[in-house]
């Protein structure tokens, strides 16, 4: 259960970086270090003997040269073989909606445009390390008793329901729901409820979310349901009492 193994693996606020060129990781930190963000950088021939099931990494970024994509996703299977917790960001020049895909269903969490000239490079990811919905060391937390979702200074109330959708995301294997499991939450007829009944329910949610804490949490996945982006939102504490 990714919640879980989060608890018994605290992440801390460092970058890995699977590369074939190495010096794209010293660039990458060199690049982040006003943000006070280390960048470890891995080469995918020594992925095997790394272990990821100890890494305490909140984040994996993978970017792969254009000869490597379908090898990219093999990458990133391989990651969350042994990590279920932390965030893995994937950076593509130019690539098209299947391969994209493909990272995703292989366990990737965002995969993102990157551009191809270098100063261009370095603006696109110290904006993207400065964006809370890709990097977020104080994401609100979910309280199930209290039926809110709240941080240090801001406050969302949220009915029942949504809270019980929220924790069923948090729980679910890959963060994601199916139309079904969604329909089952909401107490609807599963022979005859309307999908967009669901797709109204989960488009409010995450509108209510975004206006008070300005981040995205909830993808769709098409055709199947949505996912709650890892690491957006933290467990409520009694779940690990």
């Amino acid at each position: 259960m990714d919640v879980l193994a989060a608890l018994f693996h605290p992440l801390e606020p460092r970058l890995l970086m699977l590369c074939s060129d190495t010096s794209r990781s010293d660039s990458l930190e060199r690049c982040l270090h006003h943000l006070s963000l280390p960048v470890e950088g891995l080469q995918p021939d020594l992925q095997p003997t790394f272990d990821y099931e100890k890494s305490r990494h909140k984040a994996i970024l993978v970017e792969p040269a254009r000869g490597e994509r379908q090898q990219g996703v093999r990458w990133v299977d391989d990651i969350r073989r042994g990590n279920s917790w932390a965030s893995v960001l994937v950076a593509l020049t130019g690539a098209d909606a299947a391969i994209r895909q493909a990272y995703q269903h292989a366990g990737a969490d965002h995969v993102l445009r990157l551009p191809g000239p270098e100063q261009e490079r370095e603006a696109f990811y110290l904006a993207l390390f400065q964006n809370p919905d890709y990097w977020n060391l104080a994401p609100p937390v979910l309280d199930p008793v209290r039926l809110c979702l709240e941080d240090a200074t801001r406050r969302l109330d949220l009915t029942f329901v949504q809270v019980q959708v929220v924790l069923a995301l948090l729980y679910a294997p890959h963060h994601q729901l199916s139309f079904d499991d969604l329909a089952q939450l909401l107490g609807l007829n599963m022979r005859t409820y309307d999908v967009r009944v669901v797709e109204k329910f989960v488009s409010r949610l995450r509108s209510s979310i975004r206006r008070a804490f300005g981040t995205h949490v909830i993808q769709s996945v098409r055709g199947t349901g949505y996912r709650l982006i890892r690491g957006c939102i933290s467990p409520p504490p009694i779940a690990f009492r």
